[in-house]
C-alpha cells in the first residue's frame, strides 16, 4: 500500500549552488480539457534520482492522484520509473539527461456552477486556470534550480501569471524551483489591464455580466498602494491579480494573487471584493515572505503544525482593515469604532475565544472536532483583536508615534525569509517598537486566552464598552433561531468519510440536546447529509421552537438527539465616552479614528 505522503511547497529553498535549469513543457489541447500533457527535462542527471509533486501547506488537492501515462528516458532509450512513495518517483539508469512525460487528468469542473474554488485547476473551451503545483513535478535535490517553462496552448489563448516573462509570450522562467510551483497560469480568452503597481487578468465565462473596470481597477490600485506603503516598498518585480468570474474564494501566492469573483456582483458594487483583495494582497508580505518557522520551504512530510497562525491569518486581517481605511472605501457610517465593537461583539458571542488560545487554535486547525473540546477556538478573529489591543497600547505608550505598522516592519526587516519566525521574534518586535515589556500581555492572550480588559485598553483614546445581550431578529422583527452548528471532515480524511459535529456554544441547544464535538453526523430529520453545504441548507430552514431529530454515532454507537432550537441570543457592544476627557485622548482617539 502505498503511504499517503508528500512533499511540502515552502516559498524560498536553500541555495545549494549553481545548478543547471529544468526545463518543461506543458500541452493544453481543446480536444481533450480533461487533462494536460507535461514533459520535465532533467540535464545531467546520474544513475539515479527522484521526482516528486508538492503539497501546498494550506491546501492539499493530492494530483498525484491524477498522474498517468507515466514514463521517462535518457540518451534516447527509456529507462525505469517506479512509483516509491504516494507523490515520489524514482527514476534509474539515466545517462545524462532525463526527459520524464506524464498527464494529470484534471478533476471536471463547471466554470458556470458557482461552486468552484478559484485555486483548483480546470479547463474549459474559454481557458482555464493551470495550478503549477497541481500539474509540474519537481526534483527533490535540485531545488535551487532555476526553471523554464514553456505553455503549448490553443491560438488565441493568453497567459497570465506571476512567473518572470522572456521575449516568447509563451516560455517563462522561474529562478527556483519553489517559486516555479508557487505560481499558477491563467490561459485562455484572457482581458489584461495594468495599474500602477500590477497587473490585472480577467477570465469571463460566456455568462460575464460588464462591470464598470475603471472604477473596479481604481480600487485594487489604492488597495496596492496603502499596503505598499507600510513597508515602504514592493518585494517583487511585477505581480499580477488573476482574476476568474464564477469562482469562489482566493489565494495568494508569491508573486500573484488567485480570485474568485462573481461579475454580476461587480456589475452591482465594484467594491463587493474589497476585503479578499486587500487580505490576500497583504500575504505577498505577511505568509508568504514573512512565514513561521517551518513554512513556506521544500521538504519531505506532511504540511508541519505552527503556533503562529494567529498572526499570519489574524494580522493579515487586522492590516486588510487598515489599508481599506486608509484607501478610503469603507463608506462614512463604517467608522473604526463601529468595526472594532462588531468584532468585540463577536469574541463575547464564543466562548472558546477565553478557553481556546490563538497558539491553541493554530494547533489543532483542520483537526477532528473535539481536538479542544465543544470549544471552538478561531485564529482569525483572535489574531485581529490581539493586532487591534497591541495597536492601543502601543500608541499610549508612544505617545502616539508608533503602533502596529512599525511592528509588521520591525518583524519583516528581522525575519523574513528563512527560516521564518516565532513567538519570540514576535516579541522582540513588539518590545522593539513600544519600548516596554509585553511579554506578560503576550503570555495571557497568546499561549493562554485570558479575557481581554478592553476597557483598559481603550482608555487612551477616551472609550470604555457598554455591551447590552438580546434576541437576533430578522428583517421582519421575528427571532432568528440558533443554528451556532457546524460540521467538517478532519484534515485529509477522504470524502467519503462522516462529517463530524462540532459545536460552538457548551451551554447551546445543540449541547443540551447531548451532543459533542467529534460526532459522527448520520443524519438529520431522516435525511443523509454527506456536505457541509447540505447540512447549511438545513440549518436555514430551521425555526425557534422546532424539534430537530439529529442522527449521530459516537464510539461506534448509533444515538439520536432531540434539539429544540432556541432563539439567538447576541451580544451588541457600544464604545460610549468617558466622563471628563482630556485633550490628549480627543487627540489621540482623531488620530486612531483617522488611522493615523
Amino acid at each position: 500500500m502505498i503511504a499517503a505522503r508528500a512533499l511540502v511547497l515552502l516559498a524560498a529553498p536553500m541555495l545549494l549552488g549553481a545548478q543547471a535549469p529544468v526545463r518543461y513543457t506543458l500541452r493544453v489541447d481543446t480536444t481533450d480539457l480533461a487533462s494536460v500533457r507535461v514533459e520535465m527535462r532533467i540535464p545531467a542527471a546520474r544513475d539515479t534520482l527522484r521526482v516528486a509533486m508538492a503539497t501546498h501547506d494550506e491546501y492539499d488537492d493530492r494530483y498525484w492522484r491524477y498522474v498517468s501515462d507515466l514514463s521517462a528516458e535518457s540518451g534516447g532509450a527509456p529507462i525505469t520509473i517506479v512509483r516509491e512513495d504516494s507523490a515520489v518517483w524514482r527514476i534509474t539508469g539515466a545517462k545524462g539527461d532525463v526527459t520524464v512525460s506524464y498527464r494529470i487528468a484534471l478533476p471536471p469542473r463547471d466554470p458556470l456552477a458557482g461552486d468552484r474554488r478559484s485555486w483548483m485547476s480546470y479547463l474549459s473551451l474559454t481557458g482555464g486556470l493551470v495550478g503549477s503545483i497541481d500539474c509540474l513535478m519537481f526534483v527533490p535535490t535540485r531545488t535551487a534550480a532555476a526553471a523554464t517553462l514553456t505553455m503549448r496552448i490553443p491560438a488565441g489563448w493568453r497567459i497570465a501569471t506571476g512567473l518572470e516573462h522572456t521575449a516568447d509570450p509563451n516560455v517563462f522562467h522561474a529562478a527556483n524551483a519553489a517559486t516555479l510551483l508557487d505560481s499558477p497560469l491563467l490561459i485562455g480568452r484572457i482581458r489584461e489591464w495594468s495599474i500602477a503597481n500590477a497587473k490585472v487578468a480577467f477570465l469571463p465565462t460566456p455568462a460575464t455580466v460588464p462591470f464598470d473596470t475603471a472604477a473596479f481597477l481604481n480600487i485594487i490600485q489604492r488597495i496596492t498602494t496603502q499596503a505598499i506603503a507600510i513597508f515602504g516598498g514592493a518585494p517583487y518585480r511585477e505581480y499580477t491579480f488573476l482574476l476568474e468570474d464564477g469562482a469562489g474564494d482566493a489565494l495568494e501566492h508569491i508573486n500573484s494573487l488567485v480570485v474568485g469573483v462573481f461579475s454580476a456582483d461587480l456589475a452591482r458594487d465594484p467594491t463587493e471584493y474589497n476585503t479578499e483583495f486587500a487580505h490576500e494582497f497583504f500575504h505577498t508580505w505577511n505568509l508568504i515572505r514573512l512565514h513561521p518557522v517551518g513554512l513556506r520551504a521544500l521538504h519531505p512530510g506532511p504540511t508541519p503544525r505552527v503556533s503562529e497562525l494567529w498572526w499570519s491569518e489574524g494580522m493579515t486581517i487586522y492590516f486588510a482593515d487598515e489599508i481599506l481605511q486608509r484607501a478610503g472605501l469603507y463608506g462614512p457610517s463604517v467608522t473604526r469604532s463601529s468595526r472594532l465593537a462588531a468584532r468585540i461583539a463577536r469574541y463575547h458571542a464564543n466562548p472558546g475565544y477565553t478557553r481556546v488560545s490563538p497558539e491553541r487554535a493554530s494547533l489543532t486547525v483542520g483537526l477532528s472536532p473535539g481536538a479542544n473540546g465543544d470549544y471552538s477556538g478561531d485564529y482569525y478573529l483572535s489574531g485581529q483583536l490581539f493586532g487591534d489591543m497591541l495597536e492601543l497600547i502601543i500608541r499610549d505608550s508612544t505617545k502616539g508615534a508608533r503602533g502596529m505598522d512599525q511592528v509588521m516592519a520591525a518583524l519583516y526587516a528581522h525575519s523574513a525569509g528563512e527560516p521564518g519566525y516565532t513567538l519570540a521574534d514576535i516579541e522582540r518586535a513588539v518590545n522593539e517598537v513600544c519600548a516596554c515589556e509585553l511579554r506578560p500581555f503576550l503570555n495571557d492572550h497568546i499561549r493562554n486566552a485570558l479575557p481581554y480588559d478592553f476597557d483598559a485598553a481603550l482608555r487612551g483614546i477616551g472609550y470604555r464598552t457598554e455591551v447590552a445581550w438580546d434576541t437576533a431578529r430578522d428583517s421582519a422583527g421575528a427571532p432568528i433561531a440558533d443554528t451556532r452548528v457546524f460540521v467538517m471532515r478532519p484534515e485529509g480524511a477522504p470524502a467519503s468519510s462522516p462529517l463530524r459535529i462540532a459545536i460552538i456554544r457548551p451551554a447551546g441547544a445543540w449541547a443540551r440536546a447531548g451532543l459533542h464535538s467529534g460526532d459522527e453526523l448520520i443524519a438529520v430529520n431522516g435525511n443523509g447529509v454527506s456536505t457541509r453545504m447540505e447540512f447549511r441548507r438545513l440549518l436555514a430552514a430551521f425555526r425557534v421552537g422546532e424539534h430537530v431529530k439529529v442522527t449521530y454515532s459516537r464510539n461506534g454507537r448509533r444515538a439520536v438527539a432531540d434539539v429544540l432550537i432556541d432563539v439567538y441570543v447576541m451580544p451588541k457592544v457600544t464604545l460610549v465616552d468617558l466622563p471628563d476627557l482630556t485633550p490628549q485622548q480627543l487627540a489621540m482617539r482623531a488620530n486612531w479614528l483617522a488611522a493615523k
